[in-house]
């Protein structure tokens, strides 16, 4: 949404209803945003509040209470709401899948933004889970706190985000069990008429447009 020179037919603009709540909407460095929400929607055609706390009356009224704000300083906005909602833990290797219906995961890992979150879900999820631990975002442990992890993920394993394996499954031993909490998006508001919108507005794919795209060119959603 923020690289302008990119091509595109569609702006989807993605705004975190968790730190709506949870914090002051500031941009950098007094807030969580990038850019000032606020102005960013101008840009739009598509506003869509996504967020993991579960959906509970509380939530669906705040995130209501955005989308009725938004539609009156900008009619001509497509609006909707989404959420996260996650799954039991999945194995992810022979470890996790050799322990069948054994101990789950003993430590929940991750290296997002918003750990809690994560932790939340973890624990409504897995009731085996007794270590918490978040790293900087996108940062990852030191030696010795591999060791430590390690020696008391045993011998459930390690419950670790979707978005985290690709980063740290092939640091950690092939016998230490993996496991990821899948999660879905599902939609709140607004659905059938951003789905409509998208079939008549975003070009259909041609022949041989992976390609284009990987050499440059049009992007047909930004």
């Amino acid at each position: 949404f923020q690289h302008r020179r990119l091509g595109r037919d569609v702006e989807l603009l993605l705004i975190d209803r968790d730190a709506l709540r949870r914090t002051s909407g500031a941009a950098l460095p007094a807030g969580p945003f990038r850019e000032r929400w606020r102005s960013a929607v101008r840009r739009a055609h598509v506003v869509l509040f996504t967020g993991r706390e579960p959906w509970s009356a509380e939530v669906a009224a705040f995130d209501a209470r955005l989308r009725e704000t938004l539609a009156q300083r900008h009619p001509e906005l497509l609006l909707a709401a989404l959420s996260l909602e996650a799954s039991p833990p999945r194995p992810v290797n022979e470890a996790a899948r050799a322990a069948g219906g054994g101990a789950g995961p003993s430590i929940a890992l991750t290296g997002i933004m918003k750990p809690n979150l994560f932790f939340d879900l973890a624990r409504a999820h897995c009731p085996s889970i007794r270590v918490e631990r978040a790293l900087p975002d996108h940062g990852l442990p030191s030696s010795g706190q591999w060791s430590e992890l390690c020696g008391a993920a045993a011998p459930g394993g390690i419950l670790l985000t979707q978005k985290d394996l690709p980063r740290l499954e092939h640091l950690l031993p092939a016998a230490l069990p993996l496991w990821v909490l899948p999660e879905r998006l599902v939609w709140r508001a607004g659905e059938a008429e951003v789905l409509a919108y998208l079939r008549r507005t975003v070009p259909a794919p041609r022949a041989g447009g992976d390609a284009a795209a990987g050499r440059g060119g049009k992007s047909s959603v930004a």
